[in-house]
């Protein structure tokens, strides 16, 4: 991983049960680090996902003549 510039919020989504803050940590050893904080998925979250998958699997496939 290469990390260049200054960030603001770095966000890391790992499935269920599988904890990647070590890994994380890892790759971003060297760069100033203010805070690091893990959290659950909110509902607003969960409805996020649900949403962007049935947008997904509804949207139109286009083709293009060649």
């Amino acid at each position: 991983m290469v990390v260049t510039g200054a960030a603001q919020v770095l966000t890391v989504q790992s499935d269920a049960g599988v904890d990647v803050q070590a890994d994380v940590l890892r790759a971003l050893d060297g760069v100033r680090l203010g805070r690091v904080t893990a959290r659950q998925p909110t509902l607003e979250d969960a409805y996020v996902a649900i949403v962007n998958r049935v947008d997904a699997q509804t949207r139109p496939v286009e083709a293009v003549a060649a």
